[in-house]
């Protein structure tokens, strides 16, 4: 038994190793059971082992095993506070690494089901298939937005392995690279600092929206954007187990990101808070030896889009205006990304950039700013896999209640003042997607409330 969370290790993916390592972990936990709420791994975990008077994880079958690690969407909640997480005790446990770790042995040996080879081959392509639905904006959206569970759905969830019961992101018809490249950006002589935008592929190809919003709020505070030319960081790859896949998406990237930040001379900002996390905790620990350099780099340099805003106000490096002459609204209900729980001003590279950092941000609107730190069950489209809704929607479900309830507090609060409005601003534009299925609005990515405070217009959305 090898207690490691080296991909480069001999013993990585090896089967026996690794389910010693569960059989050990898993002991582990269910002596501690602090994490029995943050997601259905430690329920199910609990419900077999509570099957025997020993509650001894040994017993339990590769199928049991696997059934734990199947409920697993990377959200990491657990590594928050675990009292076992390996800079704080012996005992050791980092359960995300763990999951990822099995999941890339059942991947090597051929044991994930058909709907996740499936769902793996399409899932694991977002370039491709974001150039493609892009390119047919009107006709892929017309399939992808048909009612959940009809048959074009349906069909689509045999084909592609994508969930015929969620609702899925749309498609673009003008990326974002091609509104970047024909925008008008000339600073005027006013810049005051630069930096390299990773737009993800997710603002790449559909929510293209923030990144225009990005673009035009960094401009209105004197900070020059160029845009990077690397693409998909890789994380539906990573989480599928299909490591050499991902460890030649993160060489390439490493190499592209780290040239444009020595010939840039800036940093790089990443307005997808998941995303970021890739580049910066699993880029370091999976890409080549010979990346590994350019990879801490890349850690020095990256930062959550809004958190930069934030982390340049504080330093004095780039003051943000504070004159609002848009629409502000009177509170806003922020949905951090639950994968960026740990609060920091700076890189997202260790500590994440979510919660209360980007809540100084939109506290600088005159807002009244409440964080609600939930998951919505979606991570790097795990929940948009079919097979995973029995999952994945209670826990977006229980999402919309948190932030039904909330608004409901702030409404009665307001009562006989006529005032009242409330804007719900999510930092994930995956999990924005999920809250628009359960609540019918869609939240706005903290950029774009910033963009529509300073009364900034960026012209129609794209199609």
């Amino acid at each position: 038994m090898t207690t490691t969370y080296d991909p480069h290790h001999p013993t990585y993916v090896d089967e026996a190793d690794v389910r010693d390592e569960l059989t050990r972990v898993f002991d582990v936990c269910q002596g501690c059971r602090r994490c029995v709420d943050l997601c259905a791994s430690f329920p199910t975990l609990f419900d077999l082992l509570d099957r025997f008077d020993d509650r001894d994880a040994g017993r339990l079958t590769p199928l049991e095993q696997d059934r734990v690690v199947e409920a697993c969407f990377q959200c990491t909640r657990c590594s928050v506070g675990c009292p076992y997480r390996p800079e704080v005790h012996e005992t050791a446990v980092d359960f995300p690494h763990l999951m990822l770790r099995a999941e890339a042995m059942r991947h090597v040996n051929g044991h994930q089901s058909r709907a996740q080879r499936t769902a793996r081959r399409t899932m694991t392509h977002p370039d491709t298939i974001g150039r493609l639905g892009s390119f047919t904006a009107p006709l892929a959206n017309r399939i992808t937005g048909a009612a959940p569970g009809s048959l074009v759905r349906k069909l689509l969830a045999t084909i592609t392995g994508v969930s015929a019961k969620r609702s899925l992101p749309r498609f673009a018809g003008e990326r974002f690279s091609g509104w970047f490249a024909r925008r008008t950006g000339d600073l005027g002589g006013r810049s005051r600092q630069r930096v390299t935008v990773f737009p993800t592929c997710i603002v790449e190809y559909q929510d293209v929206e923030v990144g225009r919003d990005l673009v035009q709020v960094y401009e209105h505070n004197g900070i020059e954007c160029t845009l990077s030319t690397a693409r998909c960081c890789g994380a539906p790859s990573l989480h599928a187990g299909d490591l050499r896949r991902f460890e030649r998406i993160a060489d390439a990237n490493v190499r592209t990101l780290a040239a444009e930040i020595r010939s840039n001379g800036g940093d790089v900002v990443v307005p997808q808070p998941s995303c970021a996390r890739v580049l910066c905790q699993d880029y370091p620990r999976y890409c080549s030896t010979e990346r590994r350099a350019d990879a801490l780099l890349l850690v020095e340099h990256t930062f959550d889009a809004s958190a930069y805003l934030v982390w340049s106000h504080v330093s004095g490096t780039v003051p943000l205006g504070t004159e609002f002459v848009g629409k502000v609204p009177d509170h806003i209900v922020h949905v951090t990304d639950p994968r960026s729980a740990s609060r920091s001003t700076r890189s997202t590279g260790s500590s994440g950039a979510s919660g209360p950092v980007i809540d100084d941000l939109l506290a600088l609107t005159g807002a009244t700013v409440t964080t609600v730190d939930r998951s919505s069950g979606v991570d790097g489209l795990w929940g948009l896999r079919h097979g995973t809704e029995a999952v994945a929607v209670p826990i977006a479900q229980r999402l919309a209640t948190t932030l039904a309830a909330e608004i409901e507090r702030l409404d009665d609060g307001d009562e006989g003042s006529g005032s009242g409005d409330t804007v719900i601003v999510g930092d994930s534009s995956l999990a924005n997607t999920v809250i628009a299925e359960q609540v019918g609005d869609r939240p706005l990515h903290p950029l774009s409330l910033m963009r529509r405070a300073y009364g900034l217009d960026v012209g129609p959305s794209p199609g």
